[in-house]
């Protein structure tokens, strides 16, 4: 008994150690700077003068006030694309909250109201991933080890117990497909992640509500021709 314990318990370390290896891999110095101590600063900042980014190689020049942290508009900063947009047409989210007076009328508002507002955000994410996806692909299978599978309007639903897996209630795939190269997990009620490739080396993250979950593909259209507008090599 305290044989399989002792097996169990190791799996489960080195399924926590590989998150993490994978966590660096994609994040790099961001998970550097939440381990140390290091301060995200949030960036209000209503500028469309570009700034650009390397991310594998590849620049990116977008207007800083796309920028979630105003850490990443630093000389040498290694934070990345972390980017914020509004839903419909990927405004800048810092442009759109001061078009529509949000900071003057916020105390007017009642709760609902405010998260109406925040329900048209979207948070991008783009970064560079080592290995041409290995690492993520092992990721998602520790994570999906065991998982119940049900079909859900082209997706494969899964629903895993796997303390890996504990971010999200729910993860969808395309059916079909034989890789994890593209997944979107979802809270019910509350927010999901679309997780999937651009190229070999570079992979983005997309954050919406899960209201907007049924329009998921024009969303994800729009993102991937928002980044191929966005190189600037």
């Amino acid at each position: 008994m305290a044989m399989k314990n002792g097996k169990k318990l190791g799996s489960f370390v080195l399924a926590i150690v590989a998150l993490i290896v994978g966590l660096v891999l994609f994040y790099g110095d961001r998970v550097v700077i939440s381990f140390y101590g290091g301060g995200l600063v949030f960036n209000h900042s209503t500028s469309m003068r570009e700034h650009r980014v390397s991310v594998g190689g590849t620049g990116f020049c977008v207007a800083k006030s796309y920028f979630v942290f105003s850490n990443s508009l630093h000389p040498g900063s290694n934070v990345g694309l972390i980017l914020a947009a509004e839903l419909e047409g990927l405004e800048p989210w810092n442009v759109y909250l001061e078009r529509i007076d949000f900071y003057e009328n916020k105390k007017k508002l009642s709760k609902k109201e405010v998260k109406e507002v925040n329900r048209k955000r979207i948070d991008m994410e783009i970064g560079y991933l080592r290995d041409k996806g290995e690492v993520v692909d092992m990721l998602w299978r520790e994570r999906m080890k065991g998982a119940k599978e049900s079909k859900e309007g082209g997706y494969v639903r899964l629903v895993s117990d796997s303390p890996l897996a504990a971010n999200y209630e729910y993860y969808l795939m395309p059916e079909g497909r034989a890789d994890y190269s593209h997944v979107i997990g979802c809270n019910q009620g509350a927010r999901c992640r679309l997780e999937s490739r651009y190229s070999d080396a570079i992979w983005y993250k997309v954050d919406f509500d899960e209201s907007v979950l049924e329009v998921v593909g024009s969303i994800e259209s729009r993102v991937r021709e928002f980044m191929e507008h966005s190189i600037c090599d």
